[in-house]
């Protein structure tokens, strides 16, 4: 899985991020002249330097390095699938992508698979493909094909719901999909029919069609012995050749045969620091040496951390290479054969095989000097949610770029950041002049920065003045004051608060009214917006 994760889309299909967030601004619907939404789940580079994102509730591409973007959503695209990217990957003019949405089932909101979208012209054109999932002739068990026999299935998972895809790798009609609720499958000719492929049971490290065990099942749920099951649950995959690897949330599963047999690497068995396998990704360098990244979470086994373990092909040796909250996606320099992780922490940067990581820190709007938030998450603070090298429009010899749930933002000398935000513009005709996002703001979830939450205030600065922000409670009595005559430039602009009153205490919850004065050409305009408070 090149990204995290089940929180970052719940975060981007329940939560508003502010006003009009969907509405588009160029003539063609498809097209918006801004980032699409602030949550970048995964990022993929194709023909021509085409930059695509998984945002904003589909996904996107731009051919102009993030100047515009083209949208592809299931209401605005034809034969594209209902809900949010869980998976994208790109080569060339080939994009292939699955999606998730929830549904409302008697045990409440589930996670439900929406099936696959691929596109051979850039998309210019889809074909959707519907979630993989066993046949509904057998509920109970079934066998399933594994090289010149069969195993059981037990039981075959006949529903979308819980079954989703969370990383797929292609190369030419050979697919590959992993799925927590739906297993590992494999499809030889571009996902027209799909194959279960077996991997080991949790007391195995290896399997073979020549070595099965009696007892051997693919189960996706604890038998009535309590035996686990959790290799088989499939969070990322990655396919280069007949080299494949497959990382679930019971270690990860080495195959040199392209799947037909496989050795597991666990956390008692190597050196990972963990079980649970959100992304990988193989590095080849120029040198000649070749290495598996992983993301290596805690489960439940005493002595797990999460972290970053790497593999070395030359020596076939695991080593955890740093403890870190969970890496969701990495990146690797083809020039210098730097590797970037993108973590719940931040980014950070290697160039010695791992030995050493460098952090990035906070990441500062060169042009603004805001910083990049970061969201609350069950694991911790999400920072950065994924990461790419690809090429530059400038004299750099390439550009790292990064998807957080702030946004997205790119360098080009690993200093300078330039940020790139969804926003409803206040500019346009009958559109609001001045709003917060998000609304309602919660100062301890939203835009984390040391533990401090932000709201953002949007509004448009018509020539070079001056703005004056302040926040009044119900009785308007002055709470706070944003910024207080502060210097601007034409165009959009936005100002940040963490919610503290004047005393620096986070308020109470409630309605807050907010006051913008700007001050242009010697002249003033004052315009207001409510702001709900809800920690």
């Amino acid at each position: 899985m090149k990204k995290l994760l089940l929180l970052l889309l719940l975060i981007g299909m329940t939560t508003p991020l502010f006003p009009g967030e969907n509405s588009l601004s160029l003539e063609d619907k498809n097209m918006l002249d801004r980032l699409p939404g602030n949550s970048v789940g995964d990022i993929g580079i194709g023909s021509d330097s085409t930059l695509w994102i998984a945002a904003g509730g589909g996904i996107a591409k731009s051919t102009d390095f993030g100047k515009t973007w083209q949208i592809f959503r299931h209401d605005i695209t034809d034969n594209f699938p209902r809900g949010s990217a869980s998976a994208l990957q790109v080569r060339g003019d080939t994009v292939w992508t699955a999606t998730v949405f929830d549904s409302s089932t008697a045990q409440g909101d589930l996670s439900t698979g929406g099936g696959l979208a691929r596109s051979f012209d850039a998309g210019s054109t889809w074909t959707y493909i519907p979630q993989p999932v066993d046949t509904t002739t057998y509920v109970d068990s079934m066998y399933v094909a594994y090289g010149d026999t069969s195993v059981l299935l037990n039981p075959p998972t006949t529903t979308n719901i819980l079954n989703v895809t969370y990383d797929l790798a292609f190369e030419d009609s050979v697919v590959w999909i992993a799925s927590w609720g739906g297993g590992i499958r494999r499809s030889l000719d571009y996902g027209n029919t799909w194959q279960r492929i077996p991997t080991p049971m949790d007391n195995m490290e290896y399997l073979s069609p020549n070595s099965i065990p009696d007892d051997y099942e693919i189960r996706l749920s604890s038998s009535s012995e309590g035996a686990e099951v959790e290799n088989q649950k499939g969070f990322s995959v990655v396919l280069d050749g007949q080299d494949v690897w497959v990382g679930t949330s019971g270690g990860i599963n080495h195959s040199t045969d392209g799947g037909l047999t496989w050795r597991r690497f666990h956390f008692g068995n190597s050196g990972i620091s963990g079980n649970w396998i959100l992304a990988a990704k193989k590095q080849s360098t120029a040198g000649g040496r070749e290495y598996l990244w992983a993301s290596t979470g805690q489960t439940f086994y005493q002595g797990e951390v999460s972290g970053i373990s790497v593999y070395d092909y030359q020596t076939g040796q695991w080593r955890t290479s740093k403890e870190v909250r969970f890496a969701n996606n990495f990146a690797t320099s083809p020039m210098t054969g730097a590797v970037f992780a993108a973590t719940d922490a931040g980014i950070f940067k290697t160039t010695d095989s791992g030995y050493s990581w460098e952090p990035f820190g906070t990441i500062y709007d060169k042009e603004t000097g805001e910083p990049v938030y970061g969201a609350s998450g069950s694991r911790g603070m999400l920072y950065s949610i994924s990461a790419l090298v690809g090429p530059s429009p400038t004299a750099a010899p390439e550009r790292l770029w990064i998807g957080t749930t702030d946004g997205l933002a790119y360098t080009d000398n690993e200093y300078d950041w330039h940020v790139l935000r969804a926003f409803s513009s206040t500019s346009a005709e009958e559109s609001e002049n001045f709003y917060a996002y998000p609304n309602p703001f919660s100062p301890s979830r939203h835009n984390l920065l040391e533990d401090d939450g932000h709201v953002r205030f949007q509004y448009d600065m018509r020539a070079s003045g001056s703005v004056t922000i302040r926040v009044y409670d119900f009785a308007m009595e002055k709470v706070a004051d944003v910024v207080v005559d502060k210097s601007k430039s034409p165009g959009p602009a936005s100002e940040s608060w963490n919610g503290e009153n004047l005393l620096g205490d986070v308020v109470a919850n409630g309605v807050y009214f907010c006051k913008i004065t700007v001050n242009e050409n010697g002249q003033s305009r004052t315009h207001w917006t409510k702001l709900l408070v809800i920690d």
